[in-house]
């Protein structure tokens, strides 16, 4: 007796899936922001300027063990938080892909 080796039906990947967008980590110093404006200048959409000089990463929460703000995104949330990341002038915001630690900016 045969059996045929039944073959895997692979499936689409949905662009649109929550499950199959890269996940991504944005870590900010506050500390070390100087207000030069330019994350809430390129990016509002996730950087505003606070009443204080500093920048603000809006619905960030603070990491105790890290003393960073942190706030994760998607793929589609990547570009202008690179350009936002690649802008600031002190250099305190850093972008890594959470699957694979690859550091972006």
């Amino acid at each position: 007796m045969f059996f045929r080796k039944k073959e895997k039906k692979e499936e689409p990947i949905l662009e649109n899936d929550p499950a199959t967008k890269k996940k991504y980590l944005i870590q900010y110093n506050r500390k070390t922001c100087i207000g030069s404006g330019t994350c809430a200048a390129v990016c509002p959409s996730h950087w505003v300027m606070e009443e204080s000089g500093k920048a603000k990463l809006i619905n960030s929460q603070f990491n105790e063990e890290t003393q960073l703000f942190e706030k994760r995104i998607d793929e589609t949330q990547l570009a202008d938080n690179k350009v936002a990341a690649d802008g600031c002038p002190p250099n305190c915001i850093h972008i890594t892909n959470e699957d694979t630690g690859e550091k972006i900016s």
